[in-house]
């Protein structure tokens, strides 16, 4: 799946998508022992503080640049979601 190392996640249409679950179907969101989804800014904040441990640790430069330039590839999401599931 070459096209993860060269497209964008789309952090806001994500967060909105996570809100939009949240207050139509009622998820527990931000309840004791499920994930917090917070403001956009703490999310984002936190999707940041993610990818940079992820991104440090890959050996793909583009992938690096990208995240220097304020970009977070779908692969680096890929890796923090597999790693919310342990």
């Amino acid at each position: 799946y070459p096209f993860l190392f060269k497209k964008n996640a789309d952090i806001e249409t994500a967060y909105a998508e996570a809100l939009t679950v949240k207050k139509v179907f009622n998820t527990p969101y931000d309840e004791k022992d499920m994930p917090a989804l917070g403001t956009f800014e703490q999310a984002n904040a936190n999707v940041k503080e993610q990818a940079a441990s992820i991104v440090e640790s890959m050996k793909d430069e583009q992938v690096k640049s990208a995240f220097a330039k304020g970009e977070i590839r779908q692969i680096v999401a890929l890796i923090a979601y597999l790693n919310s599931l342990k």
